[in-house]
């Protein structure tokens, strides 16, 4: 599942988040995965989203399942949210009620007792909604924090576009940096573990280059057995 939410009002408007899934959705679609995609969607969008994912993937048991975000999220008291746009956000309370947990997703994944599960999350740009938790006591964070379970029953891997709690870059052309390197490692025989060392180390090749603010160190959490696995081919099961 690919979901790129860029048309957020105001000062919160991205460039980027829907050209970034339109271009993952198809080279993953080009890489034998079966592919929905979700753009611009507001919190119910969000939802269906999911749950039809959900339901595609308890219909192809002991398939492998990836889910990419690309959009504004941040942290509130530990946990981490995906902001769907159209949906006006004035206190921490809005953020916990209206955004979507990526809890909600990894609890998808267990529910439908997927193999092997990749999280990858381009959602740690700098955002107005932050201003929200500057002005809450003990609420929210910029960027996103840690992880621990992706959801896979044999193995699992969440990447971040960068360290939890930091920033990460945005593009100045179509797709944002952190995407920009991924998609160029997703056509590839590397395994999962090289293929995030390769985009890290062009996240951060950018970053020595460019004037913007921002975060030069993705950052990911895998598990054993998938480190083992890769992107373009895949175990030989179905893959959602």
């Amino acid at each position: 599942m690919v979901v790129g939410n860029a048309g957020y009002e105001g000062d919160a408007a991205l460039k980027n988040p829907v050209n970034d899934a339109t271009d993952v959705a198809a080279a993953l679609k080009a890489a034998g995965w079966q592919v929905s995609l979700v753009t611009d969607a507001d919190r119910r969008g969000m939802n269906n989203a999911i749950d039809a994912w959900g339901e595609q993937l308890n219909n192809n048991p002991d398939s492998s399942a990836l889910f990419y975000y690309a959009g504004h999220g941040m942290q509130v008291d530990g946990a981490n949210y995906l902001l769907p746009v159209k949906t006006p956000f004035l206190a921490l309370s809005d953020i916990k009620h209206d955004a979507l947990n990526l809890s909600d997703v990894t609890a998808t994944l267990e529910a439908a007792k997927v193999q092997v599960s990749l999280i990858v999350l381009d959602a740690c740009r700098d955002n107005p909604f932050a201003k929200i938790a500057s002005r809450s006591v003990g609420g929210g964070a910029r960027g996103l924090t840690i992880v621990q379970s992706g959801g896979g029953a044999k193995g699992s891997a969440i990447i971040f576009s960068t360290s939890p709690g930091d920033v990460a870059l945005d593009g100045t052309g179509r797709n944002g940096v952190f995407t920009a390197a991924f998609l160029k490692n997703i056509d590839t025989d590397l395994k999962l573990e090289d293929m995030f060392k390769k985009v890290t180390a062009e996240v951060r090749q950018r970053r020595t280059t460019s004037k913007s603010p921002g975060s030069t160190r993705a950052w990911a959490a895998t598990s054993t057995c998938s480190r083992s696995r890769y992107v373009r081919h895949g175990p030989p099961r179905r893959r959602s």
